[in-house]
């Protein structure tokens, strides 16, 4: 009996001591109170904040997006190539087309069967613009287009040449004897012009690489710019089995090569 009333006694006392104690240190007894509640609160709205985000993710995600049709990067008028004390091959058009305005647009091609590969880029590039009012886009699809604004990685499924002032350009193997004419794109109106377009036959792709160098201001000993359109390596072995192969340089602009 007196074993349990000392127990108690020593209970009460402890319990006495903790509560003197928690009054004389009072912040620290509420802070001990409320940070439980406070992390639970935290963690509540650091959730919310998620779900909603995702949320918003979700809703901008593009199941069917428009068509476009894929656009090549344009060098502009006085940075196309021509002939220079740095690229003096045959078949390069005259420094002095800049004065006219009417310098084409060069395209290198290198492969492992020569009369395959220039076939390949006479059927790339077609003579006219031929468009049908009906179907635009499958039109345009058959054309080799292109703009003088380059790639932008923040666009995904849109080309932002198509929401911009300058013309889009297609790419033709004669002469041009349409300047211009206007293309309505999924509700955007945008002018067509047209540019002709160059292929050049290179022995091998280190050449192509080397030419494609040369074009930056930082390749040649003139400090000119002198872009070509793009490179491709047609691999004809693999055609003749039913397969089809190529090996692309595109310029995406600024002086950017992407292979």
């Amino acid at each position: 009996m007196n074993s349990s009333r000392n127990f108690c006694t020593q209970v009460n006392g402890f319990l006495r001591k903790n509560l003197i104690e928690q009054k004389r240190d009072t912040c620290k007894t509420i802070w001990l109170f409320f940070f439980p509640m406070f992390l639970l609160l935290a963690m509540s709205l650091v959730q919310t904040f998620i779900s909603h985000e995702l949320n918003q993710g979700y809703s901008h995600i593009l199941l069917h997006p428009k068509k476009w049709p894929a656009l090549l990067y344009i060098p502009a008028m006085p940075d196309r190539a021509v002939e220079t004390k740095s690229s003096r091959f045959v078949g390069l058009a005259p420094e002095s087309c800049m004065n006219t305005g009417l310098c084409p647009v060069t395209l290198l091609l290198t492969g492992d069967n020569k009369s395959f590969g220039l076939s390949f880029a006479q059927k790339m590039f077609p003579s006219t613009i031929s468009l049908n009012s009906s179907q635009v886009l499958h039109s345009l699809a058959n054309m080799v287009l292109g703009s003088e604004k380059g790639y932008n990685h923040n666009f995904d499924f849109l080309d932002p040449a198509y929401f911009s002032n300058i013309p889009l350009y297609s790419i033709q193997l004669h002469q041009c004897s349409t300047n211009s004419t206007f293309v309505s794109l999924n509700g955007v109106q945008r002018e067509l012009r047209c540019v002709r377009g160059l292929y050049l036959w290179m022995n091998s792709s280190s050449e192509v690489n080397d030419e494609l160098f040369k074009g930056y201001h930082q390749g040649n000993l003139e400090g000119k710019i002198n872009e070509f359109v793009a490179g491709i390596q047609c691999q004809y072995s693999i055609f003749e089995r039913g397969e089809y192969k190529l090996a692309t340089w595109l310029l995406e602009g600024n002086a950017q090569l992407k292979q």
